[in-house]
């Protein structure tokens, strides 16, 4: 061993030891660690009152996804987070966030700055999106005033609307309001109070909600029953009768004679059947007794009723014809063409006697009195110093007529007997005439 290893053996053990306490001296921390240089959100999620929705991390593009429901007020959301960095602040001037405390605004992205414990930061980006409307309804659904009826707890939803009657189904204009983004009848877009479409048969409503989901409505409209009930035209026979729609009364006048007890009756109406008590009515087929008034029931298509009340009335029995005047044949009360004879009676008082186209000589029986061919009047005669003449064409002249004759006023004064006679026997046909067709005989005079 020279001299050299003699030395260089202890230092080398020397150092040996001196790096060893050095190590050992590290190891014991005596030493300082450098900050760290973590700075990441590693969990996000949103909160508000009445819900929360969990976010999507994308640590290498540094951005989180939230999704809200339809509705969310993003105004005031409250974010609860983790993160190994050391502080999170938003905005300029920078505000500390503390999770699940601190609220933003999210309508529009949030940058969160995230330090670390070395002072090295990264920037997260919050998008919060609010989920498109899962709605799809009708909430009300009408045609003008009828008002439509919705029913159901699931798609395909049910709308009964009953419309008035005589309402054409082929063009009906709906009006309706949608929670929905649109609404369609097969391809064709509706707008409400705009689209007609054709109610013949049900029609398929699709409403398309904002999500792209789809609710069906069918709608069914009804024609709502007739309401009308009124009679239009009455008569019995050849009498019509007159109708007062507002009292809702009906008057005939039958002629006299007319017997009440069984009249058939001719009608139309606007109802659906009539009835007088518990029996159908049947135009022009039908009896009633109108010796009281009849009320006639008039059914609509609706069962609504309407009552008519019918009376019958006999016309007053026609006034005689207006007798003629007996004219000059009121003088006489024995006018004869032929002959006048009398086996008992030789003088009349109340009258003359005429005879024409013959000769006086054709009167028989009588006693006259006097050259004009008088008779003398009758013991306890009514028309007490009356005597009667005869006359017939030969004579001259006609005798004077100065007293009151029961059937006539005082004659004229004529020039020729014939002539007078000719008139009394025209004047007697047209009496006999009258007499003969008059059907109320009991009303002459």
């Amino acid at each position: 061993m020279n001299k050299f290893d003699k030395i260089a053996k202890p230092l080398m053990w020397f150092m040996a030891l001196l790096l060893v306490a050095f190590v050992a001296g590290c190891g014991g921390g005596g030493g300082t660690s450098p900050p760290s240089s973590a700075k990441a959100i590693t969990a996000f999620s949103l909160s508000w009152t009445t819900g929360s929705a969990t976010g999507t991390l994308d640590q290498t593009l540094k951005a989180v996804r939230v999704t809200v429901p339809t509705g969310t007020d993003t105004t005031n959301l409250i974010a609860t987070f983790t993160t190994s960095g050391a502080s999170v602040t938003v905005g300029s001037p920078a505000v500390t966030q503390v999770s699940g405390t601190t609220a933003n605004n999210f309508t529009n992205p949030v940058a969160y700055k995230v330090y670390a414990a070395d002072g090295t930061w990264v920037t997260y980006t919050v998008i919060v999106t609010v989920a498109p409307s899962t709605a799809k309804a009708i909430t009300g659904f009408a045609f003008g005033g009828s008002v439509g009826i919705i029913t159901g707890s699931a798609s395909p939803y049910a709308i009964a609307v009953t419309v008035p009657f005589g309402t054409a189904k082929t063009a009906l204009i709906a009006t309706f309001t949608t929670t929905g983004a649109s609404v369609k009848v097969g391809t064709a877009a509706q707008t409400s109070g705009t689209t007609p479409n054709d109610f013949t048969s049900p029609v398929t409503y699709r409403v398309t909600a904002a999500d792209a989901s789809t609710s069906d409505y069918v709608v069914t409209v009804t024609i709502a029953p007739n309401t009308a009930k009124a009679i239009t035209a009455y008569s019995i026979g050849a009498s019509t009768g007159t109708i007062d729609q507002t009292l809702k009364t009906i008057a005939v006048t039958e002629p006299f004679g007319t017997v009440k007890t069984a009249l058939i009756a001719t009608f139309t109406t606007t109802g659906a059947s009539v009835k007088v008590g518990t029996v159908a009515q049947t135009s022009g087929t039908t009896p009633n007794d109108f010796t009281s008034p009849v009320t006639y029931r008039v059914t609509a298509a609706d069962a609504s009723t309407s009552d008519y009340v019918v009376t019958v009335n006999v016309a007053a029995a026609p006034a005689g014809p207006t007798p003629p005047t007996l004219g000059e044949a009121g003088r006489f009360v024995i006018l004869a063409y032929a002959g006048v004879t009398t086996t008992g009676v030789t003088a009349i008082s109340n009258g003359d006697i005429g005879i024409t186209p013959t000769a006086r000589t054709g009167i028989a029986g009588f006693t006259p009195t006097g050259p004009a061919g008088d008779f003398t009047e009758l013991t306890g005669s009514t028309w007490p110093g009356m005597l009667s003449t005869s006359y017939a064409p030969a004579d001259a002249n006609p005798a004077p007529f100065p007293y009151p004759l029961k059937y006539a006023s005082p004659h004229a004064v004529w020039s020729t007997t014939g002539a007078m006679l000719t008139q009394a026997s025209t004047d007697e046909t047209t009496a006999y005439n009258f007499l003969a067709q008059d059907p109320n005989p009991g009303s002459a005079t």
